[in-house]
């Protein structure tokens, strides 16, 4: 075959220059080396054909770039930049009874994926009776890296999925990004997590009510933005009588941190949650700083509505510091 070109109905872009050479022996197909051209990618592949009927054939796939735009035509404009560099798999594939079962393993040196740049990616994929399996997912984006074994089944007209994730290191801020570029940050700092999550349905308005989940997470050395927790507690206390100068011009000096201080900042957030009805149950929050430690519960769901109850702690020197400001406040400590 030379230079031959088609387009398949699904493709936005057409196959074209097209060249192998194939033996046919028997029941048998050897397709030796076949490149071809698809949109702005140049792909090699090799591949040896079992059987005819039913199909069971086995391949090596390279390319140095493969766009997600020149194969699939539902891709918005925010995904036109996608692109899978360096790319190379490997499997077998079988037809029967109108059913696909697909082994395989994919890698990739780097690139970008619904606009967040990648590297490192590298996965073994597997599909039997309209079950999608990722297994041993790993790659490193977002300044971190992400661990994950998945499942997606198209069997019912409602699609179901699992997934458990491990992430280290991720940037909250990057990952804010990547999840909605117009969302208000109102976090910072580095996260890691383990999550189990699973739900159905095909849109994102359809999962929400659907979703269920577990897991644990942390940030560490990052800050709540354009919030200080520290701050708003002392100046609702200064409201009770006798406290109105608890907190005088020196001591909020001495500690900025604590008083001047926009955002808070923390040495590490940690957390444990469950996700059910639409809503993160939060369970066991600790937060760590400098002067103060917090610890409590509460819920968030996906709406940005929270509702949180905790206890804040303070440094026994901020504390005794904060007694001789005034000399009310000494009958409301302990030893």
């Amino acid at each position: 075959l030379k230079k031959v070109s088609a387009k398949p109905s699904t493709f936005p872009k057409p196959i074209e220059n097209l060249d192998t050479t194939i033996h046919f022996t028997g029941q048998k197909a050897d397709i030796g080396d076949m490149s071809l051209t698809l949109g702005k990618s140049r792909i090699r592949l090799a591949a040896a054909i079992e059987k005819f009927a039913p199909l069971t054939l086995s391949y090596k796939m390279s390319t140095p770039e493969l766009w997600p735009s020149d194969y699939t035509a539902t891709l918005g404009e925010d995904r036109k930049a996608d692109v899978i560099r360096n790319l190379q798999s490997a499997g077998q594939f079988s037809m029967a009874s109108g059913d696909m079962v697909y082994q395989g393993t994919l890698s990739s040196a780097d690139g970008t994926l619904y606009n967040v740049p990648y590297k490192g990616l590298d996965a073994t994929l597997s599909l039997a009776n309209k079950v999608a399996n990722i297994k041993s997912l790993h790659v490193n984006a977002l300044s971190g890296a992400l661990q994950a074994d998945g499942q997606y089944s198209f069997k019912e007209a409602v699609p179901q999925f699992a997934i458990a994730s491990k992430v280290q290191n991720i940037d909250v801020k990057e990952l804010y990004t990547a999840l909605d570029p117009k969302a208000e940050r109102d976090i910072r700092g580095r996260m890691n997590a383990d999550m189990k999550l699973s739900g159905a349905g095909k849109t994102w308005e359809a999962i929400k009510p659907a979703l269920r989940g577990q897991g644990e997470a942390e940030v560490l050395q990052g800050a709540l933005l354009n919030f200080n927790i520290a701050d708003s507690t002392l100046t609702g206390i200064t409201g009770i009588p006798g406290l109105t100068n608890a907190v005088n011009p020196s001591l909020r000096a001495k500690y900025p941190e604590v008083f001047t201080a926009k955002d808070t900042e923390f040495k590490e957030l940690k957390a444990t949650f469950d996700l059910a009805d639409g809503r993160i149950n939060v369970k066991n929050l600790r937060m760590a700083a400098a002067e103060f430690a917090v610890q409590g519960n509460g819920w968030a769901d996906f709406d940005r509505k929270i509702d949180f109850r905790a206890t804040l702690s303070f440094s026994q020197r901020f504390s005794a510091d904060l007694s001789q400001s005034a000399r009310e406040i000494k009958y409301l400590l302990n030893n």
